[in-house]
């Protein structure tokens, strides 16, 4: 695991500096330089910061039984600060376990993402894992 680890971060390393010349060569802005290397470092810190869940062969090496557990143990604690989903988990906890396997994701973004915008349709219900959302309402004019 820890040589794994190693190993991402090396080819880590190798990827920003070939990000960095790939976007060098095509004259982009340095603020926008700036923000994509920022992101990428992030999504680096993301992902040494999981469980190695991330590592996929594994974990699709699992019994469906123990990817159901994993998920659980995963997302329920976030889901039980929703007070209908609380309840929900209390009263069947089967059907949470199928929910946390099949219908939740964990997704990244940076500071400066739209995650959702005004007068969008929503696809999906977003809880906050760590960190924050700004909201901006739009002017009426």
């Amino acid at each position: 695991l820890m040589t794994q680890l190693r190993e991402n971060g090396a080819r880590f390393d190798r990827s920003v500096w070939l990000l960095r010349q790939s976007l060098k060569a095509r004259n982009i802005s340095s603020s926008l330089v700036v923000r994509i290397m920022r992101y990428a470092k992030f999504r680096l810190s993301v992902q040494q910061r999981q469980a190695q869940e991330s590592n996929a062969l594994l974990v699709s090496l699992l019994s469906r039984a123990l990817q159901q557990e994993l998920a659980l143990e995963t997302f329920e604690p976030t889901l039980l600060h929703h007070p209908f989903l609380a309840k929900y988990s209390k009263l069947d906890r089967s059907a949470t376990k199928q929910l946390c396997s099949t219908a939740l994701t964990c997704l990244s973004y940076s500071d400066v993402d739209t995650v959702f915008a005004e007068g969008s349709m929503a696809e999906h219900m977003v809880f906050i894992y760590s960190g924050r959302l700004a909201y901006h309402q739009r002017l009426s004019l």
